[in-house]
């Protein structure tokens, strides 16, 4: 993974889940996930429509799914530099798990 290209859908959802993201409803190919950031309720919509390579298209992922996840776009490359290992125990502070939005 390198920034904001190169993401695979699987990434992104993990990303998410990391930051206290859950899914709460799948219709089709759109997965539909709640969070909290910064103290304020969060939707965030990932299309699993991956391109050939299996990598969501750059501008869906830097243009949709990180603006309406309000996760500063420094935070998701931050996280997309770190080796697997590290990436398990990375989470943004300003979310913070949630069961319900």
């Amino acid at each position: 993974m390198k920034g904001t290209s190169n993401w695979t859908f699987r990434e992104v959802v993990a990303f998410l889940k990391r930051n206290g993201f859950k899914e709460i409803k799948i219709d089709g190919s759109h997965h539909i996930f709640s969070g909290i950031v910064h103290g304020q309720p969060v939707m965030v919509e990932v299309q699993n429509h991956a391109n050939v390579n299996g990598m969501i298209k750059t501008g869906t992922l830097r243009d949709g799914i990180i603006v309406q996840s309000r996760i500063p776009v420094s935070e998701w490359r931050a996280y997309a530099k770190l080796p697997a290992q590290k990436r398990k125990k990375y989470i943004y502070e300003g979310c913070k798990s949630t069961t319900k939005v």
